[in-house]
């Protein structure tokens, strides 16, 4: 009987090993599959505001061009 709960005992150790490990395989694997999405985003981000100062640019030649031919208002 002593020799079976000593092999239980050796077994959940075991168990814990292995479920630390994959705890920390799991975390390494959210990290880099995050950095991933985050630089994804980051770049849509960026090309958002990129077509919005176009948008800007774009009003302001017009209202420059407008002010040129009828006078500032």
């Amino acid at each position: 009987m002593y020799r079976d709960q000593a092999e239980l005992m050796l077994l959940d150790q075991q168990i814990a090993l292995q479920t630390k490990i994959l705890a920390g395989l799991q975390a390494s694997y959210e990290v880099a599959f995050n950095r991933k999405i985050n630089i994804e985003r980051l770049q849509l981000q960026n090309e958002v505001i990129r077509r919005n100062l176009e948008g800007v640019e774009v009003a302001a030649v017009e209202v420059n061009k407008y002010d040129q031919l009828y006078g500032q208002r």
